[in-house]
């Protein structure tokens, strides 16, 4: 299972240091995720946009969660929203390029793809 518990410890601290910091919400939501706390990592990552909508990760790893879930549709959405907020990270268009050829989409899924390697 990981060092998880040792993570979400830490930041459940940095939290009530630092309460108005999505970033730490989404870094939690991440450790929470991976040791199967899915409703509480959607949780954070709603209390991480509400506290800034314009922070692109919490849309990217809420994605992630999403895609996971076999909710394609909806992870779309999140990974396309987080490459508005910040077009220059090529791990959202690779993301979501990887949900497009699940769903069997490969030219938009190639677009990605081509995408992602022209940012890096």
């Amino acid at each position: 299972m990981g060092r998880y518990p040792e993570a979400l410890a830490e930041l459940d601290t940095a939290i009530q240091i630092a309460p108005d910091q999505a970033e730490a919400y989404v870094h939690r939501a991440e450790a929470e995720w991976r040791s199967g706390q899915i409703q509480t990592a959607f949780k954070d990552l709603r209390k991480a946009i509400e506290i800034d909508p314009g922070y692109s990760d919490s849309f990217s790893y809420r994605g992630n969660i999403l895609s996971g879930l076999g909710e394609f549709q909806s992870a779309i959405e999140d990974y396309s929203r987080a490459i508005e907020l910040y077009p220059n990270d090529s791990e959202y268009f690779i993301n979501r390029g990887l949900v497009y050829l699940e769903l069997e989409m490969d030219n938009l899924a190639l677009a990605d793809y081509l995408k992602a390697v022209s940012i890096d």
